[in-house]
């Protein structure tokens, strides 16, 4: 499912993760255009390039999840920079 994007809301790109964790362990990922996605922790993730986000389970706040979501987001834009 797609949870949001690396260039919008991270904040409710992780709270949409957050939310279905009900349905158990999720792995989230940003695929090479910066879209987030997740699915079950036991499904294989499609058009992984280099971003898993994490794996969470039930009893991961928003915040850890958002927090990662901070940090993939400052990576890719780091590596973006022409010097």
């Amino acid at each position: 499912m797609r949870a949001g994007a690396l260039h919008c809301d991270l904040a409710a790109a992780a709270q949409r993760i957050y939310l279905d964790l009900v349905d158990g362990d999720l792995t989230a990922w940003a695929d090479a255009e910066g879209v987030i996605w997740f699915v079950q922790a036991d499904d294989e993730p499609v058009g992984v390039d280099g971003g898993i986000v994490g794996t969470y389970r039930m009893g991961a706040s928003a915040s850890d999840i958002l927090d990662d979501l901070v940090e993939l987001r400052r990576s890719r834009s780091t590596d973006a920079i022409i010097y």
